[in-house]
């Protein structure tokens, strides 16, 4: 038999992929709190990816970073995202100098 945690990511994969975000937000939300390195990513990924909300997205790699130093991936996530942020930022500061 799984363990609860697993069968809580199996229903926030089921809500993501039926675009009912705010169930798996839910979900995702409550596992991280709970130091669910796969929800955690999966944060990251819906702040990305979903909402563009690149301040929450690197908040989230960041934690991911410190929870696993040794995992490249998380710092080559936060570098995209760092990326995007600084790009949707100077295309803001152009739109207002027009």
């Amino acid at each position: 038999m799984k363990d609860a945690g697993s069968q809580h990511r199996i229903r926030a994969r089921l809500h993501r992929r039926q675009g009912e975000w705010d169930q798996a937000l839910a979900i995702w939300r409550s596992l991280a709190e709970q130091g669910v390195v796969a929800a955690i990513l999966a944060l990251a990924k819906y702040h990305e990816h979903v909402a563009r909300d690149y301040a929450s997205a690197a908040a989230a790699c960041r934690d991911l970073m410190a929870r696993q130093p040794d995992e490249p991936a998380h710092g080559q996530r936060l570098a995209r995202v760092e990326g995007k942020r600084a790009r949707v930022t100077a295309l803001l500061v152009l739109r207002d100098v027009k």
